[in-house]
């Protein structure tokens, strides 16, 4: 039997790494999309809480906003 080539590994090891990692961000993303989503739904429904939807909406809008930038500075792009 030939020898493993140990360059094929190590590419096969990073490939199956980036893969779980993409689909864990996937499923973290794909609930906090429809959570959210869910959330601004609930609120432009509700006449109770319509006075305040501005306000949760601003808020929600500012730590989107922070996470981009989080995310952009975590990766680089300045």
């Amino acid at each position: 039997m030939a020898d493993r080539d140990p360059l094929w590994d190590e590419i096969t090891l990073l490939q199956s790494s980036w893969l779980t990692i993409w689909q864990s961000f996937m499923r973290w993303f794909s609930w906090h999309f429809f959570i959210h989503l869910g959330v601004l739904g609930t609120l432009s429904m509700s006449t109770a809480l319509l006075g305040q939807a501005q306000l949760i909406a601003w808020f929600m809008g500012v730590f989107a906003t922070l996470g981009a930038l989080a995310a952009a500075k975590y990766v680089g792009i300045r």
